[in-house]
Formats: C-alpha cells, sequence, structure tokens
C-alpha cells in the first residue's frame, strides 16, 4: 500500500451535489465512504425531525447523512447564484426532487455539460406510475418480495425494516458511476432516470435473474402461484439454546453432514448426491438431523460443522448481532453519541474495503448548513472545464476496451461480472469442470435459465488452474486485464498460487475484487457462507417474522444479498477504476456480504443499542407510519400494502374507501393512537379491499395520492404498465431455450448509454479455442494438445 493510497481513497477530487430528502441519499452516501466530497444542499429554515428519531435526534440522518457537507439555500438571488456556481464545480448531482432551485436536467447542463445528473424517483420519470409513491412496504409488494415472503397458505409477511429501499438505493450508485465514467471518456455529461421500482426488481430476488443452486436452475418466475414452500432447502433445527441453519447444497457438504450422523446405511446410495434426491427424503433425513442438533449448543454445532464442512450458522438476535465479537474486530460500527450526549448508538460503518482500509465515513452527519464555509471556498476555486463543441462523442460502450477475468461462482459472481459485460468489457469467464459453478451444476454442459441471466455478454474459458500450465495461461491473462473477480472462501485464491502479490507482479495495474460472507479477517472468516447463513449471521433472518410465539423465519425463498452485494462490488471496482484513471493506486477491493446487510438495517441496529427490543419493534413497522399493513384483496391469496405517511394521505384515504366519519374518530386522531388501534382501522379498510382487485384498490388510492401497491408475482412482473411502457423487459436469445428468455434490460434509462445488447450466456468452455488464440498466443495445435491433457476444456 502506497502512502499516497493512504490519503487518496478512490473517488477522492468527484465532487457531488447531493438533493436528496428520502432514501436516495443511501447512493450518496455510498459514494462519499469511496471518497467523494458529498455537498448536501438544503431548503433554508428549520429542517423537519425525520423517524424515527432518538433524544431529539433524526436516525435517518445519523445514517444517510454522515461523511458530508451541508449548505442551507434561500430562493433568495444571491442564492440562486451561488447554487449555479456550485452546480459549475461539480462532477454528479443526485436528486429525488427537482430540488430548491427548480432547475430542469437540460437548464444543468447548459451550466455545466460534463454533469451527470442522476434523477432518482420511486417510479421513474416516465410511465403510468410517474408521479405515485412507495415507502417501503409498497416497494415489497410491488417489487415481487412480498409474493416470496412466508409460509405457504398463510398471510405474506413483510421482510424487516426497510431492506428493501436500502438495497435499490444502493443500487443506484452503479448507474451513476457508469454515467460518470461514460463522462471521462467522453467529456460530456448525462442525465440518468434512476426509478427505485425497477433497481428493487433487480437488487432484491429478482424473478428473471440467477439464482442460488439450490433453486437447480429453475427460475422463481416459474414457481407457484402461492408462497413457494422451499424452506426445505435451507433448513432451521432447533439446538439447546437456539436455532440454527444449514446449507447443503455439493456433495462434498453432503458427505461431511452424513458422517456427521454417523453414515446411516439408508442414506449410503449414491443417489443421496443428488440434491433432489436428498430433498425428497427430507421426511426422513431431517428428522436424523433435528435429534443430532438438539443435543448441543450453537457454537458447539458452528464448530463441528466448519470442521466436517458442513455449512451452518447460528440465527442471530439483533442483540447478539451488536456484541458479536466477529463484528467488533472488524470494526464493523461507529460509536456516534446523539443529541446532548446523553446515549451512544452504533452505526454501520460501510461494507467495503480497499487494501485494507475500511471505506467509512469520517465525519458524523452535519448540522443543516454547518459548512457553507466550505461550500463558498469550493465556488471560489476555477469552476470544472466545459466540453468542447467539436468533440467527438464516442457511441461506444461505456467499459469498452476493459477486460475482467471473472472467477466467480453462484449468485455474487454471476452478477458482478454480467454487470461489466453489459456495459461493454470483455469479461472472460474463467471455469473448470473439475470444480463447476454451482450455478451449473445441473447442467454443465448445457445453459438453464438461471445461468443464462447471469452470464449473458460473456465469453467461457475452460481452465485447469490447477496445473501449473494453467497457472501460467491465467496470469498470461492477468497482464492483459483491468480487474479480476473471485467470491471464494477467503484464502482459496492464496491456495491456488494466485494470491494478490502475484496477480500483481503480473500486472502491478489490476484491480483484484473478492468478495466473502463474513469478510476476509476475523473470528468467522473461514466460515462457509451462502446467503441464507449471511441472513441468519446478521440478524435479519431472526427478525424477518411475525410477532407471533414460535412463528418460524420467512426468508426461506428470498435471494438476499446476493444480488445487491455483487452490485457493491461493481460500484467498489468501478471506483477503483475511475482512482486509477486519476492517479490513485488501488489494490485489492474487498466487500463482507454480512455487512451489507448490517448496512441496509442500519436504522434497525441503531435502535437497538440504545434501547433493547426498540429495533426489532421498528423492523416489523416497516418504517413507521399508520395506518400501514397488509390488506385482503379480492380473489385467492390477493392482497395490497397500504402506507399513511402524512395527514394529507389519511384524509384521502378515508375518501377513498368511503369512511369520513374515521377522521371524527378519537381513536385515529394522531399516527400514534392509530398504530395503538390499528386492529380496529385495519379492518374497516379490509372491509373495502376485500371487495376490490388489488390493481383497482392500489390505483384508486394512488390516484388520490395514498402510497398503495398490489401484491405482484414475478410472473406478472413482464405484464405491469409501467414495466411495459418503460421497456424495462426485453428478449435474450438463448439456443439452449426454446424461444429464448425475458431478461431485464438495464439498470436504469441514460440519456447517453444505450440499453445492453442481449448476447447468450456461453456454455462451459465455448470460447477456449478462441481465447487461446487471441490472448494466449497459442497455435491450433498447441490448443489441440493442452485439450487433450485437459489443460484447456471445450464444449463436450
Amino acid at each position: 500500500m502506497t502512502d499516497q493510497y493512504r490519503s487518496r481513497p478512490p473517488l477522492d477530487g468527484v465532487r457531488v451535489i447531493d438533493q436528496t430528502i428520502g432514501v436516495a441519499a443511501t447512493a450518496t452516501r455510498l459514494l462519499a465512504e469511496l471518497g467523494a466530497e458529498v455537498v448536501r444542499v438544503e431548503p433554508a429554515g428549520e429542517p423537519p425531525l425525520r423517524r424515527p428519531a432518538v433524544d431529539g435526534t433524526s436516525i435517518f440522518d445519523v445514517i444517510h447523512q454522515a461523511g458530508k457537507y451541508s449548505i442551507a439555500l434561500s430562493d433568495s438571488i444571491e442564492d440562486r447564484e451561488l447554487y449555479k456556481r456550485l452546480i459549475s464545480h461539480a462532477d454528479i448531482l443526485v436528486r429525488d426532487l427537482p430540488g430548491p432551485r427548480g432547475a430542469t436536467a437540460e437548464a444543468l447542463l447548459c451550466l455545466n455539460p460534463g454533469l451527470v445528473v442522476a434523477e432518482i424517483s420511486d417510479f421513474g420519470l416516465s410511465g403510468p406510475y410517474r408521479e405515485w409513491k412507495a415507502p417501503e412496504w409498497v416497494l415489497q409488494a410491488l417489487s415481487g418480495v412480498l409474493a416470496n415472503s412466508g409460509a405457504p397458505g398463510e398471510m405474506p409477511l413483510f421482510a424487516p425494516g426497510t431492506v428493501i429501499s436500502e438495497s435499490a438505493a444502493t443500487q443506484a450508485a452503479w448507474p451513476i458511476l457508469v454515467a460518470y465514467w461514460n463522462r471521462l471518456r467522453n467529456g460530456i455529461g448525462d442525465v440518468v432516470d434512476i426509478s427505485l421500482f425497477e433497481s428493487a426488481l433487480q437488487a432484491v430476488d429478482p424473478g428473471f435473474g440467477i439464482a442460488g443452486s439450490a433453486a437447480m436452475g429453475v427460475p422463481s418466475s416459474d414457481g407457484p402461484r402461492d408462497r413457494p414452500d422451499v424452506a426445505f432447502r435451507y433448513p432451521i433445527f432447533p439446538c439447546r439454546d437456539g436455532l440454527v441453519r444449514i446449507c447443503l447444497l455439493s456433495v462434498r457438504q453432503w458427505h461431511g453432514m452424513r458422517r456427521w450422523l454417523g453414515d446411516p446405511e439408508e442414506f449410503l446410495d449414491q443417489a443421496f448426491d443428488n440434491m433432489r434426491t436428498r430433498f425428497a427424503a427430507r421426511d426422513r433425513l431431517y428428522p436424523l438431523i433435528a435429534n443430532l442438533f438438539s443435543r448441543f449448543t450453537t457454537d458447539e454445532l458452528t464448530a463441528k460443522g466448519h470442521e466436517l464442512g458442513v455449512p451452518i450458522q447460528g440465527i442471530l438476535a439483533l442483540d447478539d448481532v451488536l456484541n458479536s465479537e466477529h463484528y467488533e474486530s472488524r470494526g464493523v460500527f461507529a460509536h456516534v453519541p446523539l443529541a446532548g450526549g446523553s446515549r451512544v448508538a452504533r452505526v454501520v460503518r460501510g461494507a467495503i474495503e480497499i487494501d485494507g482500509r475500511r471505506m467509512s465515513f469520517e465525519r458524523a452527519a452535519p448540522e443543516p448548513g454547518s459548512d457553507s464555509q466550505r461550500v463558498r471556498e469550493i465556488v471560489e476555486g476555477e469552476p470544472l472545464v466545459g466540453v468542447s463543441e467539436n468533440k467527438t462523442y464516442s457511441a461506444a460502450r461505456p467499459f469498452a476496451g476493459l477486460r475482467v477475468l471473472d472467477l466467480g461462482v453462484i449468485v455474487v459472481g454471476a452478477e458482478l461480472g454480467r454487470l461489466f459485460a453489459d456495459q461493454g468489457a470483455d469479461v472472460v469467464k474463467v471455469e473448470t469442470r473439475a470444480f463447476p459453478d454451482g450455478s451449473r451444476a445441473s447442467a454443465p454442459d448445457s445453459v438453464s435459465p438461471t445461468f443464462a441471466w447471469g452470464h449473458r455478454n460473456k465469453r467461457s474459458l475452460g481452465l485447469n488452474l490447477r496445473s501449473e500450465a494453467g497457472i501460467a495461461h491465467f496470469l498470461k491473462l492477468v497482464s492483459q486485464s483491468d480487474v479480476v473477480l473471485s467470491n471464494f472462501k477467503p484464502g482459496t485464491m492464496e491456495s491456488l498460487g494466485l494470491g494478490i502479490e502475484r496477480l500483481r507482479s503480473a500486472n502491478p495495474e489490476v484491480v483484484v475484487v473478492e468478495s466473502s460472507a463474513l469478510g476476509s479477517r476475523g473470528p468467522w472468516s473461514q466460515r462457509m457462507g451462502y446467503g441464507p447463513l449471511v441472513r441468519a449471521a446478521t440478524g435479519l433472518t431472526g427478525v424477518w417474522r411475525s410477532d407471533v410465539e414460535g412463528s418460524l423465519p420467512g426468508d426461506a425463498a428470498t435471494i438476499y444479498p446476493d444480488h445487491i452485494a455483487a452490485r457493491v462490488c461493481g460500484v467498489a471496482a468501478l471506483a477503483a477504476l475511475i482512482g486509477r484513471r486519476r492517479g490513485i493506486e488501488v489494490t485489492a477491493v474487498h466487500v463482507a456480504q454480512s455487512e451489507v446487510v448490517l448496512g441496509h438495517l442500519a436504522d434497525v441496529l441503531v435502535l437497538e443499542s440504545v434501547e433493547c427490543g426498540a429495533g426489532a419493534a421498528w423492523a416489523r413497522r416497516g418504517g413507521g407510519g399508520a395506518p400501514a399493513g397488509l390488506y385482503a384483496c379480492a380473489g385467492e391469496d390477493e392482497w395490497c400494502a397500504i402506507t399513511v405517511r402524512e395527514e394529507a394521505e389519511w384524509h384521502s384515504l378515508c375518501e377513498v374507501i368511503g369512511r369520513p366519519d374515521l377522521l371524527s374518530d378519537r381513536r385515529f386522531e394522531d399516527p400514534t393512537r392509530r398504530w395503538q388501534n390499528h386492529a380496529a382501522l385495519d379492518k374497516a379498510i379490509e372491509e373495502w379491499t376485500s371487495g376490490m382487485h388489488p390493481r383497482a384498490a392500489m390505483t384508486r388510492l394512488q390516484q388520490a395520492g395514498v402510497p398503495a401497491g398490489m401484491m405482484l408475482r414475478h410472473a406478472e412482473q413482464p405484464d405491469d404498465p409501467q414495466l411495459r411502457e418503460r421497456s424495462y423487459f426485453g428478449h435474450l436469445p438463448q439456443p439452449q431455450i426454446d424461444g429464448g428468455l425475458i431478461t431485464e434490460k438495464r439498470p436504469a434509462i441514460f440519456q447517453r448509454v444505450p440499453a445492453p445488447p442481449l448476447a447468450p450466456a456461453p456454455i462451459h468452455g465455448e470460447h477456449t479455442r478462441e481465447i487461446a488464440g487471441e490472448l494466449l498466443g497459442l497455435l491450433p495445435e498447441q490448443i489441440e494438445e493442452q485439450i487433450a491433457t485437459g489443460v484447456l476444456e471445450v464444449p463436450a
């Protein structure tokens, strides 16, 4: 690590103007963590106290505004001029409203032609829903998360806290940096239309995206209409002091579990090496596991599972997370005094590490308008150089010319490489039959729908990295590449002889990006991690349940945090490449998937850290509001989520459902009393919704300004009017799949970056001969010889 790097994070020198009032502030905090100078422009006057609040302090602001600067501007002529000068000194503007100046994106680009304007809204700037509202529970209903959450035959179960909104806002940082990278190439800015609805569809549990290996290639959009009965994939068992969850996916993991059980004769048949066979026999297998686990504590089971190679994790409570030795050793939490200093909250610091340094805020959230002097220093400097009218704009894909070596596996690995491939990078998936990607395992020489979604636009190189010749070939590829991606257990690359130092010796400029479940160091770092185990280790599974005594978690069918963790890795990798262009050295990027989850639970954990039980209670309220809930509609298993946050919405709700009498009922006179008496209020609302189709109920309410969303199933999304009008879906041709596939097309709508081409995912080794000749410089007879010896692999 160089002294230069120690003082300069990758986005150092990038200036971002933040005009957000909602969850979009998550995207700008992520940019601030990576070193960007983020200046919040706030309206002059006393800011409203945003909920949740503790000791008069907005927890939202403590979390989302950390690491930023703040200036308060009025509508005076002087402040308008100051705003214009600030825009002329900016690289990126992020806003979720037109902003205090009321300036259009086009007017801002006239002030600064190199500006990237990111317009973040609930549903996007076009389409029939463009004026609608999507707080957390509405977003969950429309994104498909709700339809997958909970037990079959029972009422759907909201995910806790605001993890879906936070994930959608985190995803927004990716298209923002894609547009900024494109501006660095061309010198011309962009307007990026980012829909949180569309971002949520991609970032959490996509119905038309890659799934975990336990899904065996079957898309969730092809699942049953009711909530899928898949708890058996990642079963939970009681033990002496709590609950544990296991993941038995590979043959090696199954053999470890079988040994743990004492090699019962009825399960020695090789047929049980197949996941489907084991799942079919779960009524005989799982009782044996339950009986075994009931004798031991969580710690004893975790230790034994590690010894035998069985992925296992205790279901942690929020208090367990806050007091975890592992998270403490990794410095996950900052201790932030609240107003008056009477209580100290624990705030999640950030999930990205670069060259061993955690990318986090160094300044607490500023008081509104407290950094006026810093802003005036900015605008007194030279404005950014504008764009010459004679400059030739390149229509090439933003990442054309970049090469990425993709060693990633299953969901995180697939998605991370695909993000770069979609934008024009040459992404080479390096794989071997000896250790197949779990998402290929069910069809190693074919392509399942979920694999195709995760690997479109890539090339496949079959290469045996357990051979000296294979390692030599890989290092030659590294010498011609910009990024190396992997998401193995920490230490795996080193065991292959491909540690960071060796990769950097082959190419001092290469950026090495790794992701792991629980981080590269710490007491738990060597535990095997999959999404369900990560959720268990972060407290998410523990609170993803109803408040009914003895209820089980409802997250079994959800794929989280895999997709959004891949995007956090992508943002970090792209930031590193941006830094490299500007002379900032970056060697290694590491993202702990567990810490991505903790960041999305930050408000819940802050509340829990200052008052035991407060976080869990808040988590089940979905960010507050009253009335707020899920209401049965006409038809079988049809529901509509409704969230009232303001008095105007409450009045509109009562008018729409034909109950103006509720406005004069003392039980409902304010949000607190409405929440206390929500059972009676919910009954009144459901008397209206139960006679309506959920889409009709949603439309009536939204047109009246009341946030509402029908429970939209994945299979129904391609027919959604908003997604149709915005051309969200496209067609992916895949030779192995008759008729191809429906697929999402792009992360946002750019003014200057067209939607990606949709080229099919490769079969194993499909491009081996091509890559061996083009990049390794092998002659045709040398290629065939190395195929014969097993160094190179081609389709069977």
